[in-house]
């Protein structure tokens, strides 16, 4: 099943095994203009829609106890658009130009431009 977005999908979700992985081509997504920060692989993280930014997060805790990256995704499929949804991925965290309505202590917010996403169970 392909599936259209912003994006163009090499492998969509089958319904009847939903962690099909889905390879991810980004090049027409607008928020990838800005600076790389870092790139990811293999990273798990809990999907969200924040009120505040209205947009779909992926967040990941970091290596202290109370921090954690936001990446307001980019190129998130709307099949993946489901809070609480637990995924691993592969992907770049470029610089994020907005102020954030919302900023809790050891946060950090990043547009998320994905190149693999799969649904974990």
């Amino acid at each position: 099943m392909s599936i259209s977005f912003s994006c163009t999908f090499h492998k969509g979700i089958n319904p009847d095994n939903p962690s099909d992985e889905i390879l991810l081509n980004t090049t027409e997504s607008s928020c990838i203009q800005s600076q790389l920060i870092k790139k990811v692989t293999a990273t798990t993280g809990i999907i969200w829609f924040n009120t505040n930014e209205n947009a779909y997060i992926i967040s990941v805790p970091t290596a202290t106890i109370d921090s954690e990256d936001l990446g307001i995704t980019c190129n998130l499929p709307l099949s993946l658009k489901k809070d609480g949804l637990k995924v691993k991925f592969d992907g770049e965290y470029r610089k994020y130009d907005g102020i954030p309505a919302f900023k809790g202590s050891g946060q950090e917010y990043y547009y998320l431009k994905l190149t693999h996403i799969k649904k974990l169970k």
